[in-house]
């Protein structure tokens, strides 16, 4: 439908990571547009109903979840915005039972399992995306979190290093948007912080999904 509307000829199609889909949508178009010059212009976008099926009933998968859509145009023009710079992408899939979504069926997971593998592969991944630029967590002006629950954002943070002031959330008002939360998150902070984002500042986005997968991408503002 997105793709009739805008362009009849535009390639369209899915890419399925729960959680972590925005970042490896992120990483996919990057790839895309960077071996093939025809392709300028490519929107990544995530949108989420997962109201649909949560099962409030099972009170350990049961959060306060929320609908959401995002969606960022990607161009190789150059202008102002904010440049991406890098994407790693990362799984683990030693216990892919632990957080599921059955055919027809509802969410569920083992929330203690699924809280420490977000913490764990949010570190890992985010360490892995800045040290491959020579950047350190202090050197972000703001970092994006899977937007689950604020405890689990303010845990991430410790361990990163980073200040509750320098996370761009959401989650409070929004609830747990499944995989558009990273991209809801970032275009909310961007708009509240508008005029404190200077020319070179990075921002980390990094969310966990399913399986378990985890994206983290670094933007660059550039004016």
């Amino acid at each position: 439908m997105i793709s009739r509307d805008l362009c009849p000829s535009a390639i369209a199609f899915d890419i399925n990571a729960a959680c972590a889909s925005f970042p490896y949508a992120l990483g996919v178009a990057q790839a895309m547009m960077t071996g093939r010059r025809d392709l300028r212009r490519v929107a990544v976008c995530a949108a989420e109903r997962p109201t649909v099926w949560a099962d409030y009933q099972d009170r350990d998968s049961s959060v306060y979840w929320g609908d959401a859509a995002g969606c960022a145009l990607l161009q190789t023009e150059p202008g102002p915005g904010f440049r991406l710079i890098d994407v790693v992408l990362l799984n683990d899939n030693a216990y892919p039972e632990k957080v599921r979504v059955r055919h027809h069926d509802t969410f569920a997971h083992d929330g203690h399992y699924s809280y420490q593998q977000v913490l764990d592969l949010t570190d890992k991944a985010s360490r892995q995306l800045l040290d491959g630029v020579g950047l350190t967590p202090r050197d972000l002006v703001a970092f994006v979190g899977h937007q689950s629950n604020i405890r689990l954002l303010r845990e991430v943070g410790e361990r990163l290093g980073i200040d509750w002031q320098r996370q761009w959330h959401n989650v409070e008002w929004a609830g747990n948007q499944a995989g558009a939360g990273v991209a809801t998150a970032f275009s909310a902070g961007w708009r509240a912080h508008t005029g404190e984002i200077r020319p070179g500042d990075h921002i980390v986005l990094a969310a966990v999904g399913g399986g378990y997968a985890v994206g983290a991408a670094l933007l660059q503002y550039v004016d």
